[in-house]
C-alpha cells in the first residue's frame, strides 16, 4: 500500500506537470489522474488517522498495568477471605438444615398419625 506521504508527493508532482503541460488534453487527463490519487489519499489518510492519534505513553501504560495487578490482587484477597468465611459456615448451615428436615418429617408423621 502507498502511503500518504507518498501520495501527496504524486498529486504535487502531478500539479506540477500540469502547470506544463501544453494542451488542454494532457492537462484534463493530469487531472483525472490527480483525482483518482486525492481519492485514494482520502481513504489512506482516514485508515491512518486512528493510529497517529492512538500514541502509546509506555510510562502511563505501565502505570495503569500496576494499578490494575494491585486491584486485581486486592480482590483476589478478599476473594480468598470471602471463600474461608463461607467455608467454615457451611457446616453450621448444614446441621441447621439437617435439623430443620428433622422437625419437618416429626411434624410430617404427627401430621399423618392424624
Amino acid at each position: 500500500m502507498i502511503s500518504a506521504n507518498d501520495l501527496r508527493r504524486c498529486i504535487e508532482i502531478l500539479a506540477e506537470l500540469n502547470v506544463l503541460a501544453e494542451s488542454h488534453k494532457s492537462k484534463t487527463l493530469i487531472l483525472e489522474v490527480g483525482l483518482i490519487l486525492k481519492q485514494e489519499l482520502d481513504k489512506i489518510s482516514e485508515i491512518e488517522s486512528p493510529y497517529k492519534s492512538n500514541k502509546l505513553d509506555a510510562k502511563k501504560l505501565l502505570e495503569d498495568n500496576t494499578a490494575l495487578f494491585n486491584e486485581n490482587k486486592r480482590l483476589h484477597d478478599l476473594n480468598m477471605k470471602l471463600k474461608e468465611i463461607v467455608n467454615q459456615r457451611i457446616p453450621k448451615i448444614e446441621s441447621t438444615i439437617t435439623e430443620v428436615n428433622g422437625k419437618i418429617d416429626m411434624i410430617s408423621e404427627k401430621v399423618n398419625e392424624l
